[in-house]
């Protein structure tokens, strides 16, 4: 088990469990953001992304694609989400919830 985990941003953090904990509870609650911003007929990630994050600019709009579609496919892999393609775009939707 880690004793200490040295991250990128914040201080040091000594309780792994705990950070694990919050780590996962901030995935799922992001998971179900993004589930209920889907529109029925799905979203490409970068519609996905700039419902997501719509404070997002420049610089950031990078970043936020790049956690968005990483959440798509997260969701796919947990079933939450599935992947197909509207022609040369790739689209996600749910498997489940509001129609």
């Amino acid at each position: 088990a880690p004793t200490v985990i040295r991250g990128g941003h914040g201080p040091d953090v000594t309780d792994f469990e705990s950070h694990f904990l919050r780590t996962m509870r901030s995935a799922d609650e992001r998971q179900a953001k993004l589930e209920g911003l889907l529109p029925r007929g799905g979203a490409s990630p970068w519609e996905a992304c700039v419902e997501l994050f719509p404070a997002a600019k420049d610089e950031h709009r990078f970043l936020a694609l790049s956690e968005t579609i990483a959440h798509l496919d997260f969701g796919v892999s947990e079933g939450r989400f599935r992947q197909s393609w509207r022609g040369d775009v790739e689209v996600y939707s749910r498997t489940r919830g509001r129609e």
